[in-house]
């Protein structure tokens, strides 16, 4: 087994763990996948100034699980999941992109988020 596969066996077994149902939506399209929830907290400064904290609702997928009427892609702007009845929005902090690979071997995305 290699690393990376190690990877995504260690991430099934936490999904079925700790994962939740959610509906991954673009537009008119969507899919249902099980996904990990985080949270991260995001620290800005402004000019040395003045600093913001915000705090996002993180999802944690596999890869090649997040996927949009069938095709693998990665989340953009104008995505929204659906978990437990709340809608989430995908979100961008000053210019962060909308999701962080989590591990070196790029096969999970915590994509950040927050309601909507």
């Amino acid at each position: 087994m290699t690393v990376a596969e190690a990877v995504i066996s260690g991430f099934k077994t936490l999904q079925q763990v700790v994962g939740l149902a959610v509906t991954v939506s673009r537009g008119a399209a969507t899919t249902q996948v099980v996904a990990v929830p985080g949270d991260s907290m995001h620290v800005f400064s402004q000019d040395g100034q003045v600093t913001t904290e915000t705090q996002s609702r993180d999802f944690l997928f596999l890869v090649s699980e997040y996927t949009i009427a069938g095709v693998v892609t990665l989340p953009q702007r104008g995505d929204n999941i659906l978990s437990a009845g709340k809608t989430y929005s995908i979100l961008s902090n000053s210019g962060e992109a909308y999701f962080r690979y989590s591990d070196v071997h790029r096969q999970i995305i915590r994509v950040h988020c927050k309601p909507i």
